[in-house]
């Protein structure tokens, strides 16, 4: 009985991680707008041939690796339920069952020290609230997390030859999806290949069959075989383009894990420094992608996901051995009731970060004008759309699924050419028989629209956007300057002059 319920505790964990993270699915929101328009539009544009193409794709500075992995369900979906919403399901689901990984890894690399530590290492990351609030998001930072942990696992202890030709396979793979990943690659290589040669080059011969998938995907999507990572470096860290969104200082990743991780973290470093002893290799690669990307400007929470996953994992794995030493130095302290009150605190630490500030900010995202897409998607009477005040969290062309013209009204769109937001909605009126606006703006529409159903934000008081609708048809839009694509080249435009101009200051 016994050993069932051992073969049995990675399955039952399993599961609950896949039940708390439904939950989290069935929240419709978008964390960032890459995870639309780089990712799932991308996706959508090569299954259904349109969508929008944002200036990353204009300048050539992704490939095409996680758009042709989403696209592969997307399609499926399609072809399954014409007209429904399973082409959005399926890849979701392909990203809830990738996040399946961070646990199992938890598991295994747990096990390698004993069944306890497996036991506390995959309920911690299968309970933990962040790491069930990222998920569902088709986010490049998820893609190489669920190939990287897999490749630390292979490597970790005394890997045989079919697994270090297997990790180098994924350590390949995490780069293609998202190079900065790069260092924790180089990290956990180190630290498997020491000085035998034999090991570089199985390795090696891994990471050769990964770099043939990307040179294979980067031909037939008609680029220059890692011209995509020339022109990354070019654009965002030579012309400074990822700056323009916005830079923190090199303390900016810390100061993020005090608002997310709160008082915890004061309980969760000295464990971490346990499970180091444990898995070096992990802690080490884990560091040098927090301080590595610490000396880049432009800093989001989501870049360091992987440190999040990988110190949380060894501050799992290290609570069992702090438990050991506690009950070393007081024997009196019951082993049952000691891992009773740490499966306790740590689930009450969990609970707690769900409700900080940052993640209040991120559940539910966009829930309300994703369901106003969502009903439009089935709107038979609507022939154009326009958006109303800058909504960047849209769900672009992959959620509405219908080639409808939109007009996309930006404060700091040039085109406007002195007029403001609403006048420029009243002058295009007719190109379009439906408005997503918040609904304060409810005045300053055209005449003749009728509000209809109202959306708010997940957890939330209140309607946050709205939908209006005027009868009858629309005029022909491609005259309009306010179309969604034509917003965007303006942008990017707008962007490369900035760029070009504080180049030429620093020259």
């Amino acid at each position: 009985m016994g050993h069932r319920r051992e073969r049995l505790a990675l399955p039952a964990i399993l599961l609950l991680a896949l039940a708390l993270r439904l939950i989290a699915a069935s929240v419709p929101s978008v964390h960032h707008p890459d995870e639309v328009f780089q990712y799932l539009e991308a996706a959508h544009r090569l299954v259904f041939g349109y969508g929008i193409v944002p200036w990353e794709y204009h300048v050539g500075i992704r490939n095409w690796l996680f758009p042709l992995i989403l696209a592969a369900p997307m399609a499926l979906g399609g072809w399954l339920a014409p007209g429904g919403t399973l082409y959005l399901a399926l890849p979701k689901a392909l990203m809830l069952a990738l996040s399946l990984i961070v646990p199992w890894s938890g598991w295994r690399l747990g096990l390698m020290a004993s069944r306890t530590h497996a036991l506390v290492a995959a309920l911690v990351l299968a309970t933990w609230s962040e790491f069930i609030y990222f998920a569902p998001h088709s986010l490049s930072e998820n893609l190489a997390t669920a190939l990287l942990l897999p490749g630390a696992v292979l490597l970790a202890g005394t890997p045989g030859r079919r697994a270090l030709a297997l990790a180098g396979v994924l350590l390949g793979l995490a780069v293609l999806a998202r190079f900065q990943v790069l260092p924790i690659a180089g990290v956990l290589a180190l630290f498997a290949g020491k000085t035998d040669v034999r090991r570089w080059l199985m390795l090696a011969a891994g990471g050769c069959v990964a770099l043939a998938i990307g040179i294979a995907i980067d031909l037939a999507t008609g680029m220059v075989p890692f011209s995509w990572l020339v022109a990354n470096i070019h654009e965002n860290i030579v012309s400074g383009r990822a700056a323009q969104y916005g830079t923190l200082g090199m303390l900016g990743y810390v100061t993020w894990f005090e608002f997310m991780w709160s008082w915890w973290l004061i309980a969760i470093l000295p464990l971490v420094r346990f499970g180091m002893k444990r898995q070096p290799a992990l802690f080490w690669a884990a560091t040098a992608n927090l301080v590595l990307l610490s000396l880049v400007g432009h800093k989001e929470y989501r870049f360091v996901e992987f440190t999040a996953v990988a110190y949380i994992l060894l501050a799992a794995i290290g609570t069992v051995d702090a438990i050991a030493l506690i009950r070393r130095r007081w024997p009196t302290v019951s082993r049952q009731g000691a891992f009773a009150a740490a499966a306790l605190l740590w689930l009450a630490a969990s609970a707690s970060i769900a409700t900080t500030e940052p993640m209040r900010a991120n559940i539910g995202r966009a829930t309300a004008t994703l369901a106003a897409t969502d009903l439009l998607r089935t709107d038979a009477d609507a022939c154009g759309i326009a958006l109303l005040p800058d909504l960047v969290e849209w769900g672009g062309y992959a959620h509405l699924h219908r080639p409808l013209p939109i007009n996309y009204f930006d404060a700091n769109d040039p085109a406007l050419a002195g007029l403001t937001p609403t006048q420029a909605l009243r002058r295009w009126a007719p190109t379009y028989n439906r408005i997503i606006a918040v609904p304060r703006l409810t005045a300053a529409l055209p005449p003749g629209y009728v509000r209809g159903q109202c959306f708010a934000e997940a957890g939330k008081p209140g309607p946050a956007i709205c939908v209006y609708a005027r009868p009858g048809g629309c005029a022909d839009a491609s005259a309009s300057p306010f179309l969604l694509q034509k917003v965007f080249d303006r942008s990017d435009q707008q962007l490369r002059e900035i760029a070009r101009r504080a180049a030429r200051r620093l020259s």
